[in-house]
């Protein structure tokens, strides 16, 4: 979020038309005008209305968001200039995780898989293709025969999601 917020000696903008404030009419080639432009590339607002000093608004609140500012008002006058006062609201995003799954190792069926890498090493690796493959071949399908019969024979758990505020 950006915001802005001071004293600016911008006396002619009338900042609800964003026109001159004593003609009614564009400020075209004026710094008044070039303030005007850069707020609106920068999709920026000035959020204070009302006169700050005598009839003019001089201490603006220039933000990006303004929906996250209410309750703008001056309260008594302090000084040559009223005081801008408002109420931001700020909130933090809950990051949430997401639940995981993991493997409960202690309650694995590893008597069956022993049974599946025999059966795996005597079936589908030592079949007489074991030297046709190469290296990356052979680990490709020993990974893919572990991976697979953990997954069978090792259950799994998944943890809820943690909604932390960082």
């Amino acid at each position: 979020m950006h915001s802005r917020l001071g004293c600016f000696n911008f006396r002619k903008i009338n900042w609800q038309t964003k026109l001159n404030k004593n003609t009614n009419t564009c400020l075209n080639g004026s710094d008044d005008q070039a303030l005007i432009d850069i707020l609106n590339e920068a999709s920026a607002e000035q959020l204070v209305l009302f006169p700050t000093r005598e009839s003019n608004t001089l201490d603006l609140l220039i933000t990006t968001l303004p929906g996250q500012f209410t309750d703008i008002h001056s309260p008594d006058r302090f000084s040559n200039h009223d005081i801008v006062m408002g109420t931001l609201r700020c909130t933090i995003p809950r990051k949430i995780r997401p639940g995981r799954t993991f493997f409960q190792y202690l309650k694995g069926n590893y008597n069956q898989m022993r049974e599946d890498s025999k059966e795996f090493t005597r079936d589908r690796y030592f079949n007489g293709h074991q030297n046709n493959r190469n290296v990356e071949e052979n680990w490709d399908m020993i990974k893919e025969f572990i991976l697979g019969t953990t997954k069978i024979n090792v259950p799994t758990k998944t943890s809820k999601g943690k909604q932390s505020i960082p």
